[in-house]
């Protein structure tokens, strides 16, 4: 690899670099080494800018070493990791007081599938709830449709009240077939939640605790 270093320190690395040794005038001399972008490593008298470097004193030996600073995509990468890990150990934190919410919570996996039953027979009358006033909704819509195609099967015009009514009608059917579909979406959320609650209550059973 090439070396570049100006001439005037030039008898001082030969000395320091070979010999060890350097002459009274130049004790306590600091050369910086460092690399181009070609690979090329130079000896300065002065600091590089932006580059990182090693300082060299008169004995040959490195006694201080400065990293490059990092580029906006590493300061950006290295935000990214130290948020990631940040979170990781917080994670972790929240695991591990979920963990003794679920111990104290439940005192047998018996308890947890009771309360699981418990809350689905809840989301159940509820979607029975919803599934009545959808049947009624249905039949209002229904019965205004019906009056409006005996009005033009009879060349009767359909006022804006009429039209009006069947809009929101429409949009009352809409609500509840919704409100159904979120309850139902509810149920499988709470059947995916207990399945890990059991999954962890059981590894935590198994662990150093169990049995106490």
């Amino acid at each position: 690899m090439v070396s570049k270093f100006p001439q005037q320190l030039a008898p001082f690395l030969l000395v320091a670099l070979l010999s060890g040794t350097v002459s009274t005038a130049q004790a306590g001399k600091v050369v910086y080494k460092w690399s181009d972008d070609d690979g090329t490593i130079h000896y300065t008298a002065t600091p590089p800018l932006l580059r990182g470097h090693k300082q060299i004193n008169e004995k040959g030996l490195t006694v201080g070493e400065t990293s490059a600073p990092l580029t906006r995509e590493q300061r950006a990468q290295q935000q990214v990791e130290s948020k990631a890990a940040e979170e990781k150990v917080a994670e972790i934190t929240e695991q591990g007081k979920l963990g003794r919410l679920l111990l104290a919570t439940y005192r047998s996996e018996a308890d947890i599938a009771a309360r699981l039953e418990q809350i689905l027979d809840n989301y159940g009358g509820e979607i029975e709830l919803a599934a009545k006033a959808l049947d009624s909704e249905s039949e209002r819509l229904r019965n205004q449709v019906r009056r409006a195609a005996n009005l033009q099967r009879r060349n009767e015009p359909i006022n804006e009240a009429a039209r009006k009514k069947i809009q929101q009608q429409r949009g009352a059917v809409i609500e509840q077939q919704n409100r159904i579909a979120n309850l139902q979406n509810d149920m499988a959320n709470e059947r995916t939640k207990f399945a890990k609650d059991l999954a962890r209550y059981r590894e935590l059973n198994q662990g150093p605790s169990a049995g106490r």
